[in-house]
């Protein structure tokens, strides 16, 4: 399995996309976290085993499967694509955090080499704990979960290959702490009370590396710089990459997505003949990036202004566009140099699929009860609420944009 094509090409998908161009280091990639993953899981499974829990030899390889599969439908620059995909995909409104989810789902189930090595029976168990199901399994919980053996090793390895201390928590000791909590005819992958201040740890963790590191400025210029090379260069109709990102799941398109990974996206465009997608794409290339013209926190202590700061909040594409022509002509460069993108900056208590919610998490107490970890006063960070930023980007012409 990890020999077929569909697997071997996550060598070629950065984990971090273009991070590199702010930490050196930052060129691992997904199959390396593939990997990772599958190991982390074989060791959560081992706990679970050493504490009484009754694991199967079938379960055992599918949840190491899983885990192994999990991220192979990520697009070029990992979720960088996903952007694009929500736009142009063929996919019946699938969120953009699914995306990659829903493609992987499609590789397991009909890619020819995968049906080739995996048996249609573990294909579809692998399904199961892959996608969502209305009840919960430990199993899947220890592939896909607020708490999972991806987010335990991607943080780590991160932190790792960037080379900064932010990601690093007591991994040993959160998966020591790990139990399986019966509800009825439900299993969840919960925690004993005397893990609490490791997985706190790993919360944290998680929330430094988002700030600084998962939304460093660089970086954010770099992904945005992707997405409107690769907007650009399907409205100029560069070969291969509509089709890339107009999905529909086909085996076609299939065929079509997984021949493609981040070198042949960045040799390609950056040499198509294209002015505007070339343009974007020798710049990355190069690291001749656009600049921050401006960074604008969507608070009332930077904008005051109720009803601008509303309409900052509900910006559509179309207005965005329209705003972006309207400073371009202050800029003094083209519409399309001129970015407007609005991020949102998560806290570790926010609800969200990619947040580390202490909320989501359950913890054995020490009286056999179950609480969620956000009950618990240990617990370092206090509910902030989510940020929305405002990032004005484009080429340095010596103006800053208020």
């Amino acid at each position: 399995m990890i020999d077929t094509h569909a697997f071997q090409r996550l060598r070629r998908i950065r984990q971090l996309a273009l991070a590199d161009h702010v930490y050196p280091g930052a060129v691992h990639n997904r199959f390396q976290h593939s990997i990772g993953a599958l190991h982390l899981a074989g060791r959560i499974l081992q706990r679970l085993e050493q504490l009484g829990t009754a694991i199967s030899n079938v379960d055992r390889r599918t949840v190491r499967l899983a885990a192994l599969l999990h991220d192979i439908g990520h697009g070029p620059f990992s979720h960088v694509s996903e952007y694009v995909l929500t736009h142009l995909a063929a996919m019946g409104g699938t969120p953009r955090d699914k995306i990659h989810e829903t493609i992987t789902a499609d590789i397991i189930a009909k890619d020819p080499q995968m049906i080739s090595i995996v048996s249609k029976l573990d294909r579809d168990r692998i399904l199961r704990l892959i996608n969502e199901n209305e009840k919960r399994d430990f199993k899947a919980d220890i592939v896909s979960s607020t708490l999972d053996a991806d987010k335990m090793d991607y943080l780590l390895r991160d932190a790792h290959f960037v080379g900064v201390k932010y990601g690093v928590y007591d991994l040993d000791q959160v998966i020591d702490s790990l139990r399986v909590i019966e509800s009825g005819d439900e299993t969840i992958l919960g925690v004993d009370e005397r893990g609490l201040l490791a997985v706190d740890q790993l919360v944290v963790a998680k929330h430094h590396m988002t700030q600084q590191v998962y939304a460093h400025r660089v970086r954010t210029i770099t992904d945005v710089m992707i997405i409107r090379g690769l907007e650009l260069a399907i409205e100029d109709a560069v070969p291969g990459i509509r089709e890339l990102y107009e999905y529909d799941g086909s085996e076609e398109a299939l065929a079509t997505y997984l021949s493609f990974d981040d070198e042949r996206i960045l040799s390609e465009l950056s040499r198509c003949g294209n002015p505007r997608p070339e343009s974007v794409f020798r710049r990355l290339v190069s690291r001749q990036l656009f600049k921050d013209l401006s960074i604008i926190d969507l608070t009332p202590i930077d904008v005051p202004d109720a009803i601008i700061r509303f309409k900052l909040l509900s910006l559509t594409p179309e207005r965005t566009s329209q705003l972006e022509l309207e400073i371009a002509g202050l800029a003094n460069c083209e519409p399309w140099e001129l970015i407007v993108h609005k991020k949102s900056v998560k806290v570790p208590l926010s609800h969200s699929p990619t947040a580390l919610d202490p909320a989501g998490i359950h913890i054995v107490s020490l009286e056999g009860h179950t609480r969620m970890m956000n009950e618990f006063d240990e617990i370092s960070l206090a509910r902030v609420p989510e940020t929305e930023r405002l990032h004005v980007i484009g080429p340095e012409n010596g103006l800053v944009v208020d």
